[in-house]
């Protein structure tokens, strides 16, 4: 590595834990925006087509956790 390099690096240095923080909240983000459209399919495919008399309970389930998701994506968003 050559000196210019280091020396720049070296201004990095004291952010380290900002921008680690950072990047977590944007994988954090991304695996939400990942999981939200599975968790529709799942609902669609699986609990409307299977038994209708179990699907409430399934669907409020669903419903509670993918208001967690979207309110742990804006959180993460806001940071």
């Amino acid at each position: 590595m050559s000196a210019r390099t280091k020396k720049l690096l070296s201004y990095y240095k004291p952010y380290l834990a900002r921008f680690s923080t950072v990047m977590a909240s944007a994988l954090v983000v991304a695996a939400i925006a990942l999981i939200l459209p599975l968790c529709i399919r799942f609902l669609t495919k699986t609990v409307l087509t299977g038994n209708l008399a179990e699907a409430s309970d399934q669907i409020i389930r669903m419903c509670g956790l993918m208001l967690l998701l979207v309110a742990v994506h804006t959180v993460c968003n806001m940071y």
